[in-house]
């Protein structure tokens, strides 16, 4: 089996998100995917501009992005999808990285987007550098925002307490992401880091400094396995787009993005 499929899916029926359509806010759209899980996201700009996909970070969600999308819309069309298990997206199960990006790759065809620059934070990012492998052909630009790094974690992330039922009720997202995404950052399927060399897309890594909790050397070393790829450092932590929206615009216009 390849870094880029999976078979952890259930057969079992798909556990939707907290809401089903139609959605409250009008700015939200769907799409279906093979396997029979939802895809909620939501755009900005022209339909005719070209287009710029942003994935957000770990439970996160589309509106995450709305202050940097909106900026974006003045010249490109924005498209920001709920990734599974997140927010107004289907909850199905099955949160590994491989089945991540076949939804986002899948997400691209359905929608027809054939040459897309791609942004991720965080779990984003780690899901944009697999789907600039398994589909190269998509993936114009990317830029990577303090992205969680395809090899393991140092130190290890320690597994977290589940919390107690109601606590889980009331997330904005499936616990269950939680631990899958976990065991994929401290032990990632060698394929992806071996994956690099073979990127063609120009990358930009955008990494939060010291302030983040994702290591510095981990940035570079994951810079400097891409070929090509440019690092600048923004020092406002993890959330670059929210502690520095301005600075991380800058760096997207001068990388051609905005």
């Amino acid at each position: 089996m390849s870094a880029f499929t999976s078979s952890d899916e259930s057969p079992a029926a798909h556990r939707p998100g907290p809401e089903t359509r139609p959605y409250p806010d009008p700015a939200v759209e769907s799409v279906r995917l093979a396997a029979g899980n939802r895809v909620a996201y939501r755009t900005w700009g022209d339909p005719a501009d070209p287009p710029v996909v942003l994935l957000h970070g770990r439970t996160a969600n589309s509106a995450d992005w709305a202050d940097v999308a909106e900026a974006l819309s003045a010249t490109r069309r924005v498209y920001a999808p709920d990734v599974r298990g997140h927010a107004l997206s289907d909850w199905p199960g099955g949160y590994t990285y491989p089945r991540l990006t076949a939804d986002i790759c899948e997400f691209l065809d359905v929608l027809g987007l054939d040459r897309v620059d791609l942004v991720g934070h965080s779990m984003g990012g780690a899901i944009a550098l697999q789907v600039a492998q398994a589909r190269p052909e998509k993936v114009a630009r990317m830029v990577l925002e303090d992205a969680l790094p395809p090899f393991p974690l140092d130190p290890p992330r320690d597994p977290e307490p589940r919390p107690a039922q109601h606590e889980i009720d009331a997330l904005d997202f499936d616990w269950d992401v939680i631990p899958a995404t976990d065991e994929g950052a401290n032990h990632p399927d060698p394929a992806w880091q071996a994956g690099l060399a073979g990127i063609t897309a120009p990358v930009l890594v955008v990494s939060g400094g010291k302030a983040s909790f994702l290591p510095d050397a981990g940035q570079q070393r994951l810079t400097d396995l891409i070929p090509g790829a440019r690092r600048v450092t923004i020092p406002v932590g993890h959330l670059i787009h929210r502690n520095d929206p301005a600075g991380f615009l800058a760096e997207l216009k001068g990388f051609g993005v905005y």
